[in-house]
């Protein structure tokens, strides 16, 4: 079943018929014919990549992104020049170790700098505070999802508001600012650390010394040695304030795209800047707010809408426990908006409801949900995205069946 199978090494002092203790290949003469060659002669350089992760897919297809030694050092580096990562830290991380944040920020930020790492095979809130208080975590990647399982648990005030967690990395999607209050205040030992990263590299995060108004409305400042800037859509950089893309240059950028050429000649600027295909503002303080995707964005009738914006505004309503807006396709407008909603158990809420929120909120009516859908759960990666090209495709086929019974 393995007949390309050449040497198989094993550690330890007894190697089974066959195959070759690890300490007897490295430092004896080879026992194995053919042309192997010596660790010498073979050994990789920091540059050549050492590992392939994939993408979450969150707009489609996932893609293969390559990081070499160098680039995945650079990663870990920042974390001990921001944040202080020693080996005397403990990394709680309950995301798979498939993903980007299980391997870098979790196995490759404990060999690194030598911190114990706790990790959770699957996503429990009450095991994970047991694991945390039990284990003495001192620090996590997480999230929003599951921030907020931790932070408005009933349980955590029995745990003395687990003193030994000092920072709490959340991103990955967005945070909003009454979480990272309701985590600040339930968490009072805890930097509550916003950030903004994706597994081409990590860019932005709120450190030990961000206003707490700057961790509620941003997704913080330039990680050491990155460069962040706001581009327009053919390149240019933007003044503060302005929307546009992110696009992002340092040592932590990835090697490119697996058997993609293309995806690597068109992520790139001429300067070096990747483009990141995330829309965000940049203050004159140099903090960031994420608020959308490029490829999110929804165009109703010639008019560009973030449909972070807008669910920001609508997000505050006590009933909804999570929402996303998406286009559905529209002969006149070309798209309209569509909110997909999460509702608290027992709770109720009409496009009326939204529509009365938007306007309090001082929204335009353009950018007024205009249709509303209730679901169980949301469409979600594994890393806790939500897929919204599902949500379009859902919607897209239910008009299409709605027009046929018409």
């Amino acid at each position: 079943e393995l007949s390309n199978l050449k040497i198989g090494l094993v550690v330890g002092d007894h190697a089974p018929t066959g195959m070759l203790c690890y300490q007897e290949f490295m430092s004896g003469p080879s026992l194995v014919t053919g042309s192997i060659k010596s660790f010498e002669e073979s050994q990789p350089h920091p540059d050549d990549v050492t590992f392939v992760v994939f993408t979450s897919g969150s707009t489609g297809e996932p893609k293969g992104v390559m990081h070499t030694s160098n680039t995945l050092a650079a990663i870990n580096a920042t974390y001990v020049k921001e944040y202080g990562v020693t080996s005397d830290d403990v990394i709680f991380m309950p995301a798979p170790l498939g993903l980007s944040v299980g391997l870098m920020h979790g196995v490759r930020l404990a060999v690194f700098t030598g911190a114990k790492l706790q990790l959770q095979e699957r996503w429990e809130a009450e095991k994970s505070i047991e694991v945390i208080s039990r284990e003495r975590a001192t620090l996590t990647v997480i999230v929003p999802t599951m921030l907020q399982d931790i932070a408005t648990n009933p349980r955590l005030l029995d745990r003395e508001s687990l003193p030994s967690l000092r920072l709490v990395w959340v991103g990955g999607t967005f945070v909003s600012p009454s979480l990272v209050q309701v985590a600040h205040d339930n968490l009072p030992h805890t930097l509550i650390s916003p950030g903004w990263g994706m597994s081409e590299g990590i860019g932005s995060c709120c450190g030990s010394d961000t206003p707490l108004s700057k961790q509620l409305t941003t997704d913080g400042r330039p990680f050491p040695g990155t460069e962040l800037k706001i581009v327009s859509l053919v390149g240019d950089e933007l003044p503060f304030g302005e929307e546009g893309e992110l696009a992002m240059r340092g040592p932590q950028l990835f090697a490119g795209y697996l058997h993609r050429p293309d995806l690597n000649d068109a992520a790139f600027l001429p300067d070096g800047f990747l483009r990141t295909g995330d829309l965000a503002r940049m203050d004159p303080d140099g903090y960031i707010k994420m608020t959308g995707r490029v490829k999110d964005l929804i165009i109703r009738g010639g008019l560009n809408i973030s449909p972070v914006e807008v669910e920001e505004m609508l997000a505050g309503d006590a009933r909804i426990t999570s929402i996303a807006l998406s286009g559905m396709p529209d002969e006149r407008l070309g798209e309209r908006i569509c909110a997909f909603v999460v509702l608290k158990r027992g709770t109720k809420l009409s496009l009326e409801d939204l529509a009365a929120r938007a306007e309090a909120s001082g929204l335009a009516k353009q950018k007024w949900p205009e249709r509303l859908e209730i679901l169980a759960e949301l469409p979600m990666t594994p890393t806790g995205k939500v897929q919204r090209y599902a949500l379009k495709q859902m919607i897209t086929e239910k008009l299409i069946k709605e027009s046929r019974v018409s």
